[in-house]
């Protein structure tokens, strides 16, 4: 298992799709909230919100210090186990940093002044 759902979720009865207006505004918002909001890459489909990662206590990965924190850890840890997915972590702190894991890579992209910037890095 990669994780769970803790609480509600928000989608279990009302299917949105993130291809459209009103799905996009509803996981736009959804961002601001804790834990994961999962969409499936093919469809669009949003599946869960609240969606707790577990976190592979023996790969280094998970807690590694060039990633981040618990939730980038976390983040890192599913990238790794499930290759085909794509995992963004948004900065929950004033710098505004959107980590994007895939596989074995992460790519940090920061918006500092006009112009964004990113880094590779392999985790």
């Amino acid at each position: 298992h990669v994780g769970r759902v803790l609480g509600m979720n928000d989608f279990e009865f009302h299917d949105q799709n993130i291809l459209t207006k009103e799905g996009r505004r509803i996981v736009l918002v959804r961002m601001n909230h804790d834990l994961a909001t999962v969409i499936d890459g093919r469809s669009g489909k949003v599946i869960c919100n609240w969606f707790n990662i577990f976190s592979q206590h023996d790969e280094q990965a998970a807690w590694d210090n060039s990633v981040g924190g618990s939730a980038a850890g976390a983040s890192a840890s599913v990238a790794k186990r499930c290759p085909s997915t794509v995992v963004l972590k948004i900065s929950t702190d004033s710098k505004g940093e959107l980590k994007n894991f895939k596989g074995d890579r992460m790519t940090i992209l920061t918006q500092k002044s006009e112009s964004p910037t990113h880094t590779q890095i392999k985790i």
